[in-house]
This record gives C-alpha cells, sequence and structure tokens, in this order.
C-alpha cells in the first residue's frame, strides 16, 4: 500500500520523452527539453524518484517530473504519480510534442483527445481521464514527416535548431507564467485579505462619522466615503457568491418584464435553434 504524500501540490509538470542519450535530442523529447530550462531557471535538477521517473522541485506546491518508461508507457509513470501525491487530472500539466503544429508554434488546451499521440493516449488511458491540461509543442518542419514514427525520432536539422531553442524558451516562458499565478497569487488568500482591508476602511469611515459633533461638511464626506466604501464590500462579495445575474437584478425590472413572453421574432428564432439542434 502506497503512503500518500500530505503536502499540497497545486501543479505537477510533466514533460514525456524518451529516457538515454540515444533519444536526448530527438524530437520527440521536446517535454523532456522544456522541463529541463524550466528546471535551470529555478536553479533546480532532476533526481530519480521511488517510481519509473525522475523528479525536480522548488518547493511543496510544484514539482516537475519526467517519466522514464519511454513514450509509448508514459501513462503508467503518469498515474503513479498522480496516486503518490494525491493529484486530481486538472493539476497534472502535461508537455508534448505535436507533429501537427508547425515548428515554433505552442498550444495549451484545459483538455481534449490525444491527437494520435502514442504517449498523450498511454496518459490518458491510464488516468481514465482526459480531462488534463496539457501544452504540445509544434515540431512540424519542412522535412518529410512520414512517417512520423521516424520523424520524431530525428533530431532537428541544423536550420531548424535555433528555431527550436527559442520555442523551448517561450515555451517555458508560458509554463512559468502558469506557475507565477498558481503560486504566488493565490486568490483565496488574496480576497481574504482584500475583504478584511475593505471592512477595516469601513470601519475607520464609520468610526470618523460619529466621532464629528459639529462640522457637517465633514459628516456628509465620510458619510459618501462610507457609502462607497460599504458598496465596494458588497460588490466584492457578490462576485464570489454563487447568485444569477437575472435574480440578483429581478427587483430593479418592471413587473411582470421577467416573465415577458417572446415576441414573433423571438419565437422564430427558437424554432430555427429546435430545427438545428442549438
Amino acid at each position: 500500500m502506497k503512503i500518500k504524500r500530505r503536502i499540497q501540490i497545486k501543479f505537477a509538470f510533466i514533460g514525456l520523452g524518451n529516457p538515454g542519450e540515444k533519444y536526448a535530442f530527438t524530437k520527440h523529447n521536446a517535454g523532456f527539453w522544456i522541463l529541463d530550462e524550466l528546471a535551470s531557471r529555478y536553479k533546480i535538477s532532476f533526481k530519480p524518484g521511488k517510481g519509473d521517473y525522475v523528479i525536480a522541485s522548488k518547493s511543496d506546491k510544484f514539482l516537475l517530473f519526467k517519466p522514464i518508461t519511454g513514450m509509448n508507457n508514459s501513462g503508467k509513470a503518469v498515474l503513479d504519480i498522480s496516486e503518490s501525491w494525491s493529484l486530481m487530472a486538472k493539476e497534472i500539466f502535461v508537455i508534448l510534442d505535436d507533429v501537427d503544429l508547425p515548428l515554433g508554434s505552442l498550444r495549451i488546451k484545459p483538455k481534449g483527445g490525444d491527437g494520435s499521440h502514442r504517449g498523450l493516449e498511454s496518459v490518458i488511458y491510464s488516468l481514465n481521464t482526459n480531462e488534463f491540461p496539457r501544452l504540445r509543442f509544434g515540431i512540424g518542419t519542412d522535412e518529410v514527416m512520414r512517417p512520423a514514427e521516424k520523424y520524431v525520432l530525428k533530431p532537428f536539422s541544423s536550420d531548424d535548431q535555433l528555431t527550436a531553442l527559442e520555442a523551448v524558451k517561450r515555451a517555458a516562458d508560458a509554463l512559468d507564467s502558469i506557475l507565477f499565478n498558481a503560486l504566488f497569487i493565490d486568490k483565496s488568500e488574496a480576497f481574504k485579505i482584500l475583504i478584511s482591508l475593505i471592512s477595516f476602511t469601513l470601519f475607520f469611515w464609520v468610526d470618523k462619522i460619529f466621532s464629528i459633533k459639529s462640522d457637517d461638511t465633514l459628516v456628509i464626506g465620510y458619510t459618501l466615503l462610507a457609502s462607497l466604501t460599504a458598496l465596494a464590500l458588497v460588490e466584492h462579495w457578490f462576485m464570489v457568491v454563487s447568485v444569477k445575474d437575472a435574480e440578483l437584478w429581478k427587483w430593479m425590472l418592471p413587473n411582470g418584464m421577467d416573465k415577458k413572453k417572446p415576441g414573433k421574432a423571438n419565437k422564430k428564432r427558437m424554432s430555427s435553434e429546435k430545427i438545428h439542434g442549438l
């Protein structure tokens, strides 16, 4: 029985590729290159893990993994990582090559199919879901790319190596940006701090109102500031409370307007939508 780690991981970046010097510079190892670039920026290095992968970490917030199972069996390692660190699918970010994207292109998607990529196919099969984010790194060039199995296991030509290197850096930039927003901008904590500050400010204005005894101008001024601050406080709470807009603003509508029946134009549109299955 595996002992699940109790640390709070927000992201596990998993680069797909093939282990060993033989494949180190092949196009299929783009996922490894990008994680190597990211690791160098954070001054961390990869070490053998307790499963079929190597691991690098900066803190208890994110981890970098490179499976050593071979590309087509990547799912085995990814499932092991998922179970060992109690990761949800949305916390697993897979980085892989894509022969159907031109070199230099990057595509980030929150979920999707395998796109005939055997490594991604293995991950989807092992996790039993395709609802995890992924970054696809374009490796398509002017070379003959079929059969793809042979093309991806060759290095880039000398003419394309500089473009590939620049694209790797841009891919690492993208992951860096994701990390920054996920790790250093904790939205729940930021909301708590912001609400506390607004509440304190509101209390300050109200205290000022009741402490002034004779100057009506100051009372009016502080009352206006308190009203605006109170509105800001209410607005911020409505940003996180699950309330439908229609329900929220229904009190402003004339009686019966929210239940207004659709006119002829709307009826025709609705009929058209039904016909087309919208």
